[in-house]
């Protein structure tokens, strides 16, 4: 579900807006801004010479969104890619979570909080700095330049409820292999097969299938990957890793993933 385009939005200084309601659609929110995208960037705020407009106050950000009707065996996810400096995340006006790593993607189980067959509202307050800040230092220019907001998109995912929650690769150059561990979101009742393929296009350099039996929830693998080129600052070439996850009992689908890697060893 694509919760990118416009969004209502409000300003709040005087950090107002949960005592308000807003987060469960009270009161008036008079601008509109495009998501991903920063608010300074699309003539909300004060004129200022170093950028179209200013303001570096908390601000409230929401939309509504209708959901499809759920089976037993599915959840949704919600990912945010990611909100600078930090967020405060609502569903339905439900408080969801707290993200202060504007840099870390988060995915996010949203099933208990949303209402299946009809509308529902996401806010999002963009709070201020946290104490410990999670930025680059090449962005703490707030003396000449300030963006915040949710800079990348944000979606919900309707998954099995035994997905591929995770993934980690750690090149081997010497030995030509990618070591892969795999978590899933929960272990299954019947035995599941996973596969993994390590592709440049539709090319396929490595590729395994592991079993998972009943009452795991990880996997781990070592692909073997052939023809590679190492990644490099003047050569960064990047593979991908498609993971499929399946039944072994009736080879029924369950959730299909991948990540982008690059074959590195430090």
């Amino acid at each position: 579900v694509d919760l990118n385009g416009r969004w209502e939005l409000r300003r709040d200084p005087e950090n107002v807006g949960k005592d308000s309601g807003w987060h469960e659609g009270e009161g008036d929110f008079r601008h509109r801004m495009t998501v991903p995208g920063a608010p300074q960037a699309q003539g909300i705020g004060e004129p200022h010479h170093y950028q179209k407009t200013y303001f570096k106050d908390p601000f409230w950000i929401r939309r509504r969104f209708d959901l499809q009707e759920l089976d037993t065996d599915q959840r949704v996810w919600l990912r945010i890619g990611g909100i600078l400096p930090s967020a405060e995340i609502y569903l339905n006006g439900q408080f969801v979570g707290y993200t202060k790593s504007s840099r870390t993607q988060q995915r996010v189980d949203v099933t208990p909080y949303l209402k299946p067959g009809t509308s529902n509202l996401i806010a999002i307050k963009v709070c201020d700095f946290p104490e410990v800040r999670l930025d680059g230092l090449l962005e703490w220019n707030e003396g000449t330049q300030l963006w915040t907001g949710p800079y990348r998109p944000i979606r919900l995912e309707i998954a099995h409820r035994i997905s591929i929650l995770d993934g980690y690769i750690q090149p081997k150059l010497d030995a030509s292999v990618a070591q892969v561990e795999v978590e899933l979101t929960e272990p299954f009742e019947k035995p599941l097969r996973l596969q993994l393929q390590v592709k440049d296009g539709d090319r396929i350099l490595g590729e395994s299938i592991e079993s998972i039996d009943v009452g795991i929830k990880t996997a781990s693998s070592t692909l073997r990957i052939k023809d590679f080129v190492p990644w490099s600052p003047n050569s960064p070439k990047l593979y991908t890793l498609e993971m499929s996850l399946h039944s072994e009992v009736n080879n029924e689908p369950l959730d299909r993933s991948g990540l982008q890697f690059g074959m590195r060893q430090i």
